[in-house]
């Protein structure tokens, strides 16, 4: 049995699935990544109330990455939204004042350093 979050941001996820890369750049109907703080995406994720809105963060985000660089296109699952989810909290809580566009360049960067072997 999936929890509520998880089942919401499969539903979004499906949606979702229908709207272009590009068309993300610019938005999702409820969330204005050029606004939307890393300091917003916390209190979201430790109110619990808005899980909505952390699911659309973490969406766009994903499409925004895809889209910038084909290699982060990967099955849709729980571990990717996890490892998201993680990368973002560590990016938010250490710079809440970025915007989700800011936020989501940084997990990039951390991403691409967690690919590289140790040393390079």
């Amino acid at each position: 049995m999936l929890k509520k979050p998880a089942a919401i941001l499969i539903l979004v996820l499906m949606l979702g699935a229908v709207v272009a890369a590009p068309a993300l750049a610019e938005g999702v109907p409820g969330l204005d990544p050029r606004q939307y703080t890393a300091g917003q995406f916390l209190r979201d994720v430790e109110s619990k109330d808005n899980s909505e809105m952390v699911g659309l963060a973490i969406l766009w985000g994903y499409g925004y990455m895809c889209g910038k660089d084909e290699s982060f296109i990967q099955p849709m699952n729980d571990s990717l939204i996890e490892g998201l989810t993680f990368k973002y909290l560590v990016v938010c809580k250490e710079r809440p004042q970025l915007n989700l566009i800011q936020a989501t360049q940084e997990v990039m960067r951390l991403s691409e350093a967690l690919k590289r072997p140790a040393g390079n």
